[in-house]
């Protein structure tokens, strides 16, 4: 009689709770050991704006990784409603905006994703507005920008709510969760007696003793709860210099991102850093305009988090050793659109059982070869990912 193949995952953040649910849907008996705690505090995803948005991204990432945020987006209803609790989603596309003095950063902008829906028509190209269509689009910024661009299709979900729905899931089939549990590879021996037949890192920058390539960079963000606006769908805001954006969540809360730091610094947000802090003036200005329609919200604490990233902030999943596996983010660069992981469906009981898609392989040829990776893939990742053939475990 055939047994269930015996993973463990390293790591409960949203890579970790992603792998593990999918592998529990593939019939595996899952063990997860995380270093935290189960509020996920330390999770680089909860401090997520959380936006699904793989052509307004393609500006700053490869076109592999659109590719894989593409079809990411097309998925994740289907992932969603197979959750036990509901999770925010929403996909009512991006809207960009700009003020008249960076007209050209725009312009620069605007090609970029242009060139983008050249290379992959298939995304949906971005719309031109004027002043009128943009109030249609969102009356909640009245007439305080001139033009903008409509990135139709494009979402976002509630990161939060969406750990929490991860982890009810597991609790409800049986996972063994181990909380306060630090572990690393070197603690098991998969193939040996007692010992699991797979085991998958998802630690993040917790692997970085393995890895000395992996480094951190710093996202901020601030929450607020203002009643009296209404804001549909993410808005971003070009600038020369910040990456800033607004991503309204349920019940009138609205996430505000500006910063990225080359830094693993986990202190909290600073007054400095944040968007509408006194230091900095510069974002302060950018997003003067909208501080009068916000008028004085009910502040919610600021996050920061340092998300894990190597060469070229490229994500990675590897394979060490036959049965162990390190994975570095379900994501691309930047963690605004921190969610990107593909499903997993699993293959017929008469085929090879294959990693789920969200260990997605992002490395190049500088990377040690692996030849124990098979290259055949007809998947939407066949661009830029290689597949890993699970035998079954069998008594």
């Amino acid at each position: 009689m055939a047994q269930r193949p015996h993973s463990v995952v390293l790591g409960a953040g949203l890579m970790g709770r992603l792998l593990a649910w999918r592998l529990t849907q593939a019939g595996h008996r899952v063990e997860v050991h995380e270093a935290g705690q189960a509020d996920a505090q330390g999770a680089a995803a909860r401090v997520a704006a959380a936006m699904l948005a793989p052509l307004a991204e393609s500006a700053i990432t490869e076109l592999s990784v659109v590719r894989m945020g593409q079809h990411a987006l097309k998925a994740w209803p289907q992932l969603l409603a197979e959750l036990p609790a509901p999770v925010f989603f929403q996909q009512q596309g991006t809207l960009i905006v700009w003020h008249r003095q960076d007209a050209a950063e725009a312009h620069r902008f605007h090609q970029l994703l242009q060139r983008t829906h050249h290379d992959l028509p298939s995304l949906p190209a971005a719309q031109a507005v004027d002043v009128r269509q943009l109030n249609t689009l969102e009356p909640g910024l009245g007439k305080r920008f001139a033009q903008g661009l409509y990135l139709p299709d494009e979402g976002q979900l509630d990161n939060r709510q969406l750990l929490q729905a991860l982890l009810q899931g597991l609790q409800e089939r049986g996972v063994a969760l181990h909380f306060n549990s630090p572990h690393n590879i070197d603690n098991f021996h998969p193939g040996e007696a007692g010992q699991p037949d797979w085991v998958f890192d998802c630690r993040g920058l917790g692997a970085r003793s393995e890895w000395s390539s992996l480094r951190g960079v710093r996202g901020e963000v601030i929450r607020l709860h203002a009643p009296q606006v209404n804001l549909t769908r993410p808005t971003r805001l070009i600038h020369p210099r910040y990456p800033l954006y607004i991503a309204p969540k349920q019940d009138h809360v609205f996430v505000i991102g500006a910063t990225e730091i080359e830094s693993e610094d986990v202190s909290p947000a600073s007054v400095r850093s944040t968007t509408w802090g006194r230091g900095t003036p510069s974002p302060q200005r950018a997003w003067q305009p909208l501080r009068r329609t916000f008028g004085p919200p009910g502040w919610m604490p600021s996050w920061s988090g340092v998300r894990p990233l190597m060469w070229r902030s490229l994500r990675c999943c590897v394979r060490t050793v036959p049965t162990t596996f390190t994975a570095f983010g379900p994501c691309c660069r930047s963690s605004r659109s921190s969610v990107r992981s593909a499903p997993w469906t699993p293959t017929p009981p008469h085929a090879p059982r294959r990693l789920p898609q969200c260990l997605v392989l992002l490395v190049r040829p500088w990377l040690p070869r692996m030849p124990c990776w098979t290259a055949k893939s007809t998947t939407p990742f066949a661009a830029f990912d290689r597949r890993v053939t699970m035998p079954r475990v069998t008594a």
